[in-house]
């Protein structure tokens, strides 16, 4: 549980610590989309800590030290556990872009196409 209650909106996360993962792009700009209208918001957040190792966020949130923007890979086992909570369930971050890059074949392996089809179905 957050120390000063949980935000019920992106805006609410100006009132809160967040905790920096320096591999966001956004810095201390946190952009979160509308599940339900799309609309984009830009949530400039205080970090009074920031790292480039999730794992160190995520065990930094889990200890109630703040409110971190992390990918769910990184913070599973702590929601599993209940040592996390999901907020702002109807905000998502704006979609990325993957590409692969892979050298011309006249005809592409079998692994690169298996791999690329499964990386479309599951993003």
């Amino acid at each position: 549980m957050l120390r000063i209650g949980t935000p019920k909106a992106a805006a609410d996360l100006t009132a809160h610590h967040c905790l920096g993962y320096s591999n966001f792009v956004g810095g201390d700009h946190w952009t979160l989309r509308s599940i339900a209208t799309g609309e984009e918001q830009s949530i400039r957040v205080t970090l009074p800590f920031e790292c480039d190792n999730g794992d160190v966020v995520g065990e930094l949130a889990a200890l109630g030290e703040g409110v971190a923007f992390l990918p769910r890979f990184i913070v599973s086992k702590h929601l599993e556990k209940g040592d996390l909570i999901a907020i702002l369930v109807q905000w998502r971050p704006p979609e990325i872009w993957l590409t692969a890059f892979y050298p011309p074949y006249e005809t592409l392996p079998v692994k690169v196409v298996l791999f690329t089809r499964f990386i479309e179905q599951i993003v």
